[in-house]
């Protein structure tokens, strides 16, 4: 039986403290796709909407020296320690901690995303059942690595404002090549009218064919969705729109432009490198138990 007074939760007094001790662990070993500074960890749980309140902390001394948490969207976020501590002794306690709670909330399956160069982490999840379930390259674009091309004249590609009804449409082309967990019919309105998203749009004919979000970050851009209806593929459109995001992006302030491709998704990847895209770390990798 799993004894919960042996950890703390996260609280907003305790989050500087959590944000601190991530940033720093993640320089080491890239537990997982969060930042490596303060600033960064911060920008990504206000972005990814993490719930603090899930997160777990195990202290010594009053000092962080294990955190880990895991989410309503049944995604694992950890486990991270600190170097004094082993992964595979404190981080296996943390692991069985979230775990137990995963049982006592009925959750079918659970997951994190691991950096694919996390060798220990990866070897301390594989230990307790996990498998591989889908693998990504981390990509990424500066403004050194622009590569001009030639894309198809009969698209037109713009930003599209969130209050305009193409904004709809994108949400359409969204549900129709995405699952609806984080951008679905009941929040769309509110999270595209939030500045820190961008919303581009290709169209032919003045019909919308392809949309993109893009994540405005510290310091990047990060390409959240690219989807094109069904019935308009082929025709150059994922192209066009990349280019211009990438258009946009050079007179920004932003240093570069990262996204994730699944592995097995080399169309996909081949377009990325033509519109000056470069593969910057080992796969992702999300577990499913």
């Amino acid at each position: 039986m799993h004894n919960r007074l042996m950890f703390t939760i996260c609280t907003k007094e305790s989050l500087p403290a959590l944000f601190e001790f991530i940033a720093d662990r993640n320089k080491l070993y890239k537990c997982l796709i969060l930042g490596t500074t303060t600033a960064q960890v911060q920008d990504d749980f206000e972005n990814f909407e993490i719930d603090i309140s899930t997160f777990y902390l195990k202290l010594e001394g009053g000092e962080i020296i294990g955190a880990i948490g895991i989410q309503p969207d049944k995604h694992i976020y950890g486990p991270w320690v600190s170097e004094t501590h082993s992964l595979k002794v404190l981080g296996q306690e943390l692991l069985d901690y979230v775990l137990a709670i995963a049982k006592d909330l009925k959750y079918d399956s659970v997951g994190p995303y691991v950096d694919g160069t996390a060798t220990e982490t990866i070897e301390l999840f594989k230990r307790n059942g996990f498998k591989i379930e889908k693998q990504e390259y981390g990509m990424k674009c500066t403004k050194n690595n622009i590569i001009q091309i030639d894309t198809n004249s009969d698209l037109e590609c713009r930003l599209i404002d969130p209050h305009n009804p193409e904004s709809k449409d994108a949400l359409a082309i969204h549900l129709e090549c995405f699952s609806p967990i984080n951008f679905n019919a009941s929040n769309w309105d509110e999270k595209m009218s939030n500045a820190k998203y961008l919303l581009f749009g290709c169209f032919k004919d003045q019909k919308l064919i392809s949309y993109s979000i893009v994540l405005q970050q510290e310091v990047e851009l990060y390409v959240y969705y690219l989807g094109t209806s069904k019935d308009s593929r082929k025709i150059g459109s994922a192209t066009k729109l990349m280019v211009t995001i990438r258009e946009w992006f050079t007179n920004s302030v932003f240093e570069k432009i990262v996204l994730n491709v699944g592995i097995t998704k080399q169309e996909a990847k081949t377009l990325y490198e033509k519109v000056g895209f470069r593969t910057i770390n080992d796969h992702l990798i999300f577990c499913l138990y």
